[in-house]
């Protein structure tokens, strides 16, 4: 049983256990959670403040006690609001990291003005 005493930080190794427990649905929901938040860290390094971590570790706890359940042979039971905390993080993050990647692309660009709108009213619009 190396799977139970394997750590569970890297890419590798959280596929290599989503692999393993393909027909454990909530192991998926943790382990895909997990991999969302690892991918994320790897390219957007700056997101993984204090709040994040914990809800990061909050999550492998979940992981560890469905590992303990099965161990154990008790019933599985996940914290849904500490999984769906994490998810709403990794969400939040994506989109400011692209955002981010877009500026950085093409340039920071201006809000419109309240002139720009007076301006533009009465255009027809392009279809």
């Amino acid at each position: 049983m190396i799977l139970w005493c394997m750590p569970i930080s890297s890419l590798p190794k959280l596929r290599f256990c989503q692999r393993e427990l393909k027909n454990r649905r909530k192991f998926q929901r943790v382990l895909s959670a997990l991999r969302e938040t690892y991918q994320l860290a790897q390219q957007y390094p700056a997101c993984m403040h204090d709040e994040f971590v914990e809800q990061l570790l909050n999550v492998h706890h979940q992981l560890i006690g469905l590992f303990d359940s099965l161990a154990g042979s008790m019933s599985l039971h996940l914290d849904d609001e500490v999984l769906q905390a994490l998810n709403d993080n990794v969400v939040k993050h994506t989109v400011d990291y692209h955002r981010q990647e877009h500026f950085k692309r093409n340039g920071s660009i201006r809000k419109p003005s309240f002139r720009d709108f007076w301006i533009n009213r009465n255009k027809p619009k392009k279809r």
